[in-house]
């Protein structure tokens, strides 16, 4: 899907166009009292495009990537119609940027089994259910993660993870 969206983009000669693409994923694991109430993954994805083309501009938004190149298109022809009524065209400064930005942590919270998170806040909700007038408690865990892209028509190519 990207390769098609990096052909999109080349030959996006008339202006300037940009695509961020997100995939998000988040753990949550709630207690109250000796309950579980929560434990669950979820994933979420989406992106957005941008076109400065004919002196006018466009955005879109998706959230399935296969949308992205009928995306890009749209927005170019709606910055283009928008160009058009415009008195002053809209302009930008020139960058181009490539590069991988990860992050590197000691130890990847990702990496450790669901199970293993649910047992730890298991063991320190009892432990405060331990203590003496103690009557109930809410603990919770949350993780997020998420993988980013950045391309644009003018050769950048971005990604990272948070």
């Amino acid at each position: 899907m990207l390769g098609r969206v990096r052909v999109l983009l080349a030959g996006f000669r008339d202006g300037y166009a940009d695509v961020r693409w997100e995939e998000n994923r988040r753990i949550q694991i709630v207690f109250r009292g000796k309950a579980l109430t929560e434990c669950k993954t979820y994933s979420t994805q989406g992106g957005h495009v941008r076109a400065f083309a004919g002196g006018g501009k466009s955005f879109r938004s998706v959230s399935r990537p296969e949308d992205l190149p009928e995306a890009l298109r749209k927005a170019e022809g709606a910055s283009r119609a928008v160009g058009r009524s415009r008195r002053q065209p809209v302009t930008l400064a020139p960058a181009a940027i490539k590069g991988e930005y990860p992050v590197r942590p000691e130890s990847d919270p990702r990496q450790v089994p669901l199970a293993e998170k649910l047992d730890l806040l298991a063991h320190y909700n009892e432990l405060a259910l331990r203590i003496p007038g103690v009557t109930t408690t809410t603990a919770y865990y949350q993780e997020w993660s998420s993988r980013r892209v950045f391309l644009s028509s003018e050769g950048a190519e971005i990604e990272y993870e948070l």
